[in-house]
């Protein structure tokens, strides 16, 4: 309850993922659990005006939705203060590109946790050329995709592997089989 007074008084916009056990209270009075919604895998449902019991004065909207895609899939129940509406599943749906960036730049990529680095203009340019390589390699995962070569690396049908990790899985096969690195894909277009 903290954190959704702290966020209201500094006046920032949230979307935040529940537990179904979580109580919340209509407009209209009634207090329910926010897994008695009824939702099944492919649904959504939204609500405007819930607040959560304890925060009658801060009024949210409850946005639930569960993916039929994977069946490991779990419902999403998100409170936020914008207008209820698929919108909001959309927004949320966004940090699972910035968790890949970061994975990316640490222990899945660059390891960037591991330089130790204190000295500020160092870290500075480290991180500058961290991320001409890692937008090079982005590039990179999507000229190969588009060129269909994602199945040599990653399912094609159900991609396990961002953009970046195809990317440089791919030059690395290359490296490991002494292959030259294909004429068109060297670079990107300099005019970019």
């Amino acid at each position: 309850m903290g954190l959704f007074e702290f966020l209201h008084k500094q006046g920032w916009s949230f979307v935040i993922r529940m537990k179904k056990d979580i109580w919340c209270q209509m407009a209209n009075g009634r207090r329910f659990q926010i897994g008695e919604i009824p939702l099944r895998p492919g649904t959504i449902n939204f609500e405007d005006g819930v607040c959560l019991v304890g925060l009658p004065h801060l009024r949210l909207s409850l946005n639930c939705g569960w993916s039929s895609l994977d069946p490991k899939d779990e419902p999403w129940y998100l409170l936020t203060p914008f207008r209820a509406g698929k919108d909001n599943l959309e927004r949320y749906s966004r940090r699972f590109w910035i968790e890949e960036m970061f994975r990316d730049f640490k222990e899945q990529g660059f390891r960037l946790e591991k330089t130790h680095l204190e000295r500020d203009k160092r870290v500075e340019i480290l991180l500058l050329c961290v991320c001409i390589a890692y937008t090079w390699a982005l590039f990179l995962g999507v000229q190969l995709e588009a060129e269909g070569k994602r199945g040599v690396i990653d399912r094609a049908n159900r991609p396990q592997l961002s953009l970046f990790q195809f990317a440089i899985r791919y030059l690395k096969r290359l490296l490991a089989r002494r292959e030259l690195f294909p004429e068109k894909v060297r670079f990107v277009n300099a005019s970019i």
